[in-house]
């Protein structure tokens, strides 16, 4: 997950999830799966949820959606401390 500045609204943060297509041999159907789960996404209408701003495909880079970002302790970090991953 990127976070990066979307000037078109307003200096808004966002976030981008990518799925890159350099992965393995397997990378378009992760690809199609990844997307399907964004286009899911952006149906949702929650204040929990973060808004689905953008859902495409970079012919170099992969698949990706763009979010708002939401500040906070990742979730790896939260189960860390809650049940200890060492």
């Amino acid at each position: 997950m990127l976070k990066v500045a979307d000037d078109r609204h307003g200096g808004a943060i966002r976030a981008l999830k990518l799925v890159r297509s350099d992965v393995d041999d397997g990378a378009l159907a992760l690809q199609e799966r990844f997307l399907d789960e964004a286009r899911m996404l952006a149906k949702l209408k929650h204040p929990g949820i973060p808004t689905v701003w953008d859902v495409d495909r970079d012919p170099c880079e992969g698949a990706f959606y763009v979010i708002d970002f939401i500040d906070g302790e990742s979730l790896l970090a939260r189960l860390d401390h809650t049940i200890g991953l060492d």
